[in-house]
């Protein structure tokens, strides 16, 4: 490590810090975040699937966010140290859902023409941070 930061003149801190952020990011990458498009039907509810993969078994959820990528980034559900915020209470998770649960996906309850679009889940656990998007198709009855 000495050589290496003597050749490109990177302190001994910054290595370090390279170092761990590789770590992590490969300890992330074992995860994956898998989500599959969703058709929904007008004044019905749908579920846009979303679910988590991992080599770990103690995987352990810490923050979770569901937003749609067209309003702004705004939340639309998001949950941090236990306690839930959701913008509409249309949105939410599946009923029995928990911090140790893989399924991450959102329900939308009477789905209507302007929940078409685009969705994005972010996931950050134990064993690190996962990203997907999602499309929604809102289709009449």
């Amino acid at each position: 490590m000495k050589m290496l930061a003597l050749r490109m003149n990177l302190s001994p801190c910054t290595i370090c810090f390279l170092w761990l952020c590789g770590s992590s990011l490969a300890a992330a990458s074992q995860d994956m975040l898998r989500c599959a498009e969703s058709t929904g039907i007008l004044d019905q509810d749908a579920v846009l699937s979303c679910s988590l993969h991992s080599e770990y078994d103690d995987v352990t959820v810490t923050k979770l966010i569901w937003q749609k990528v067209a309003s702004n980034r705004t939340s639309l559900i998001a949950y941090k140290d236990g306690i839930f915020t959701t913008q509409n209470q249309r949105f939410s998770l599946q009923e029995d859902w928990s911090n140790t649960s893989r399924d991450v996906s959102l329900v939308v309850r009477k789905t209507q023409t302007s929940d078409q679009g685009l969705y994005q889940c972010k996931v950050v656990s134990n064993r690190g941070i996962e990203a997907s998007n999602v499309t929604l198709i809102v289709t009449g009855k």
